[in-house]
């Protein structure tokens, strides 16, 4: 304690009882205020994180994604190298939740949502960014190698058919990609990426006419 008093500026010669027991329930008052600002840090950055987390499945949300996609456009304005952002959807979520229920759905979703990002890349950033659709963004990659990677995670998704009672869930899953561009902000790449989902799932239903012609 006397450490304390002269840490505090106070003479030996002043530290009576009662100043004593001042300075130490002072002290004692000051540790636990400490420790009550660290504990309130610690429940705003656990609020922060459920913010920019979707709970079910546990993944990034749309507040998370776009930040982050904020920070790759601002990047992008000083490096060269490509960062595309790309859309997946669940193109059937509503038919699987009409004819199975909307646990049915919640199982298609969570199957989507870890098929996609076991098989993103560690230096790529996954989120759910709707109720039927996740988000990616692919660094370090040109738009075709982009396309023809969530090309091939569309397949795996559909690939496996769910079990659900006496039957199989089939799922459909389209995506869209476009390259961030200088200029762009957020919202601007989003909308670029979703107007990629409509043109790609146009081109299939125009590839499946013809092939059935």
């Amino acid at each position: 304690m006397s450490d304390k008093f002269k840490d505090l500026g106070i003479p030996a010669s002043e530290i009576t009882p009662s100043v004593s027991i001042a300075v130490s329930g002072l002290m004692e008052h000051l540790e636990f205020l400490n420790k009550e600002l660290r504990r309130q840090g610690e429940q705003l950055q656990n609020l922060q994180n459920l913010i920019d987390t979707d709970t079910s499945p546990a993944l990034p949300n749309i507040k998370s994604f776009e930040k982050r996609l904020e920070w790759a456009i601002a990047i992008s304005k000083r490096h060269t190298e490509p960062t595309s952002v790309v859309i997946f959807r669940i193109e059937n979520i509503e038919e699987i939740e009409e004819r199975y229920g909307f646990q049915a759905g919640s199982m298609a979703i969570n199957h989507a949502a870890k098929t996609l990002s076991d098989n993103i890349r560690d230096t790529d950033f996954f989120a759910r960014i709707s109720r039927d659709e996740f988000g990616a963004l692919m660094f370090f990659a040109d738009i075709e190698n982009v396309q023809s990677k969530a090309s091939r995670l569309c397949a795996q998704v559909a690939g496996e058919q769910l079990r659900w009672n006496n039957g199989y869930i089939e799922i459909h899953a389209g995506f869209g990609a476009h390259m961030i561009k200088a200029g762009y902000d957020s919202e601007t790449a989003l909308l670029a990426a979703k107007n990629a989902v409509f043109i790609e799932k146009q081109r299939k239903k125009f590839d499946v006419t013809n092939f059935k012609a």
